[in-house]
């Protein structure tokens, strides 16, 4: 079997892999590497221009426009990666209207990326044209009635959801939850405790906890969403920002961590005894690696009481100190 005898699917899959590092300017871009592949054959001409035309990011009017009235002859190219960006304090953007008819337009998307529409309604996500959605990074909320989310079914079963907004309606997380009990593997929460819908949010972590092994939680939590942890029992990946209550959480999870990604601001020295603490509890006996981000400056060698423990327990700490790599100590 050569690599022509692959699925037309496959090969795309090879192409993305393989162009994802290629720099946008230079003698080799993304777009000259793809665009040469697809005059190596016919049977390279799809899969390199499905790649090439796969990604899409509209933040214009002008832009999106031009997309809507774009055809590329008898051949329909499926656009697996779309960002549509709203109006926002004035400034340049797309319309509710005119994202609602990329979204009509748009086949075989697994990523969408909504941002900053105010009049967007949430009819839009039963388009069919989402039926393959598989990630989905919400940053606006859908003005509609709270009795019109009972009578939606979502077409598409999400593997990934990031939320970015405080004023997300309740209904809407509930539906979101619903839909992808069965099949969410990464939540990344960037929310606030005082919003209206963050106890909707508590209490749809139970819905997904038997799938979910990747969770960023970049807010500070209530005790409520803590507690919601311990329903967890599939979870393997746990990053954390500087406002939490990482020794709460750590305690709230009973399942063994095989990474954990915290934040170390002025509190570090309470985080750290707070770790040390925390090392021989339930969430930590696997743990494979432990990544500190040090926002502060002057760090020195405060850190090396964790470098001791972690080659102790064979544990991988990377640190990585703002505006420089990461620096990892194996075990």
């Amino acid at each position: 079997m050569s690599l022509l005898d692959l699925p037309p699917e496959v090969l795309c899959l090879i192409l993305e892999l393989g162009s994802a590092d290629l720099p946008s300017s230079g003698p080799l871009t993304r777009s000259s590497f793809l665009l040469s592949t697809s005059v190596v054959c016919r049977a390279m001409r799809w899969p390199s221009q499905s790649t090439l035309l796969g990604t899409v990011a509209l933040a214009k009017a002008d832009t999106a426009n031009k997309w809507l009235h774009t055809t590329h002859g008898e051949v329909a190219y499926p656009t697996w990666d779309l960002e549509l960006h709203g109006i926002r304090g004035g400034k340049s953007g797309v319309s509710a209207q005119m994202a609602s008819k990329v979204l009509s337009k748009a086949f075989g998307v697994r990523r969408l990326e909504l941002r900053d529409f105010g009049r967007m309604s949430v009819r839009v996500l039963q388009n069919d044209g989402l039926r393959q959605l598989t990630s989905l990074h919400l940053l606006t909320d859908f003005p509609d009635k709270p009795l019109l989310y009972d009578t939606l079914s979502l077409p598409f079963h999400l593997s990934s959801l990031y939320l970015f907004n405080s004023s997300y309606r309740p209904e809407l997380i509930h539906l979101l939850f619903r839909s992808a009990s069965r099949t969410l593997r990464t939540l990344s929460l960037s929310v606030l405790q005082s919003a209206p819908s963050y106890p909707a949010l508590v209490t749809s972590i139970p819905l997904v906890s038997s799938t979910l092994r990747t969770l960023n939680i970049n807010h500070r939590p209530s005790t409520a969403f803590i507690d919601s942890l311990a329903t967890c029992t599939a979870l393997l990946h746990l990053a954390t920002n500087s406002t939490v209550d990482i020794g709460a959480v750590l305690d709230a999870v009973q399942c063994p961590l095989e990474t954990l990604r915290i934040e170390l601001d002025y509190s570090l020295e309470e985080t750290l005894r707070v770790l040390h603490a925390r090392m021989g509890a339930p969430s930590m006996t696997k743990l494979r690696r432990l990544t500190v981000k040090v926002l502060i400056e002057g760090v020195g060698d405060r850190l090396d009481q964790l470098r001791y423990e972690c080659h102790h327990r064979t544990v991988e700490l990377v640190v990585e100190m703002r505006g420089v790599g990461g620096m990892s100590w194996g075990d």
